[in-house]
């Protein structure tokens, strides 16, 4: 297994990540963090690609503004994914 994984706080606050299995790392296209709270893993599939997200969703003792802000963002990352692309959105609970 290889390990992707974005950014934690220095308290080990959250932070995520994809362990992927090392057949597989080869066609790895892209992985990017987004923030310490969404990360993005594209793969080259035969005819397509495919995007997984990996998302911590802040709870419900956050304030308002900090779930609008991520939402926000998390709907900005989906709607530039390349219509010749598929996706999967993966939450931390």
């Amino acid at each position: 297994m290889i390990l992707f994984h974005g950014n934690c706080t220095n308290k080990h606050q959250l932070g995520t990540g994809f362990a992927v299995h090392k057949s597989t790392v080869p066609v790895v296209k892209e992985f990017k963090v987004i923030n310490p709270r969404i990360i993005m893993l594209t793969i080259e599939a035969q005819w397509f690609y495919i995007s997984y997200i990996s998302v911590h969703a802040p709870t419900e003792d956050k304030s308002q503004e900090d779930k609008d802000s991520f939402y926000k963002e998390l709907e900005n990352i989906l709607n530039s994914i390349s219509g010749i692309a598929m996706f999967f959105a993966l939450q931390n609970e």
